[in-house]
C-alpha cells in the first residue's frame, strides 16, 4: 500500500487527477480510500507476501496485469499503464500525444543508455533499442491494441512459466513490428 501512496502523491503534485490505484487486497483499498487515492478493487486471490522477482505469485500477477488491460482497452480507453513502483515525475500526456495517432504501443524498454539525443525527448532508435528487455512497468496502450493484448493474455495463460515482459515483446515481434525499413537505423 505503500507504493500505491508514493505514486499517487507523485501523481497528484504533478496535477494530474484522471488516474486509478489499484489495490492488491481489502486493506489496501480501505487504507487507499480512506486516504481519498481514486482506487478500484484488484484482488485476484493472489498473496501479498511475496512477488518476488521470479516467483510463482510474480507470474500469476502478470496474468492479472494482462486481464486489466484488457478490460481497460475494451471500455475504449486508452491508457498509461504503470507499476506502483515506476514514478511519474512529470506528465507523460504530451509525450504520447505527439506521437499519436501513429502509435498505438508505447513501452519503456531496460536499454541502458540512450540511443539518440537525450534531450529531443524522442522515441529509442529501433534497431538499437528493439534488442533490450522491454519494461512493461510503464507503457501506454490505444485501445486498437486489443487483439495484441488478447494474443498476450492468451500466451501468458499457456506459458505461466515465463515472464510477462518477454511474451508481450514476443508478441508484438511475431505481430511484425512496422519499424524503418530503409536507412542507417532500418531492422533488417
Amino acid at each position: 500500500c505503500d507504493y500505491g501512496l508514493t505514486w499517487s502523491g507523485h501523481v497528484v503534485r504533478l496535477g494530474l487527477s484522471n488516474y486509478l490505484v489499484g489495490a492488491m487486497d481489502g486493506k489496501a483499498l480501505e487504507l487507499l480510500a480512506s486516504k481519498k487515492v481514486p482506487t478500484f478493487d484488484m484482488e485476484s486471490g493472489l498473496t501479498t507476501a511475496d512477488y518476488g522477482w521470479g516467483t510463482k505469485n510474480f507470474r500469476k500477477l502478470g496474468l492479472r496485469k494482462c486481464e486489466l488491460i484488457l478490460s481497460l482497452l475494451s471500455a475504449g480507453a486508452d491508457p498509461i499503464v504503470t507499476d506502483a513502483d515506476a514514478l511519474i515525475t512529470r506528465d507523460p500526456t504530451p509525450f504520447v500525444m505527439r506521437l499519436r495517432p501513429e502509435a498505438q504501443v508505447l513501452v519503456t524498454s531496460d536499454h541502458l543508455m540512450a540511443t539518440d539525443d537525450a534531450a529531443a525527448e524522442s522515441l529509442e532508435l529501433p534497431k538499437r533499442a528493439s534488442s533490450s528487455a522491454w519494461n512493461i512497468g510503464y507503457f501506454y496502450l490505444h485501445h486498437s491494441a486489443l487483439p495484441a493484448i488478447a494474443h498476450w493474455k492468451r500466451m501468458c495463460e499457456e506459458h505461466p512459466d515465463l515472464w510477462d515482459q518477454n511474451l508481450f515483446k514476443d508478441v508484438f515481434k511475431i505481430g511484425r513490428l512496422r519499424f524503418e525499413t530503409s536507412g542507417a537505423d532500418a531492422i533488417p
